[in-house]
């Protein structure tokens, strides 16, 4: 389904957020190699990082701005609405467009994915 989830998917039944394993991954490495000050991360570092790296969406304004890819595509101002709640398309529409075309002309470039499910049907036998 391609919908809207809501804010964040905390809360519903998501695992926690496991600090120590954070700390002892290539990611925990490689961030504390940039600090100039310390070698090492503290538990405290990586809960304040993912607070502050964390996008809190308001709620919807109205129901006429909303997205419905599977109508036709949606265009966003991300730096304005990180959440994605007010589709700019019909707003915006040569840049709605203008995106499509780019998008489209990479997509014909682009490498068949090979992560997609085997068809059963397919198989010769």
């Amino acid at each position: 389904m391609d919908s809207w989830y809501g804010e964040t998917s905390r809360g519903y039944g998501d695992p926690d957020y496991d600090i120590s394993g954070v700390l002892r991954s290539k990611a925990g490495a490689a961030i504390a190699s940039v600090l100039a000050l310390r070698t090492r991360l503290s538990q405290e570092d990586v809960s304040g990082m993912r607070k502050r790296a964390e996008v809190r969406c308001g709620p919807r304004q109205s129901q006429a701005a909303r997205c419905n890819p599977l109508v036709s595509p949606c265009l966003f101002n991300v730096k304005e609405d990180p959440c994605e709640l007010v589709d700019l398309a019909a707003i915006r529409p040569l840049v709605a467009v203008s995106l499509s075309r780019s998008l489209e002309r990479w997509r014909r470039t682009a490498i068949p994915a090979a992560n997609v499910a085997v068809d059963k049907g397919a198989d010769p036998r």
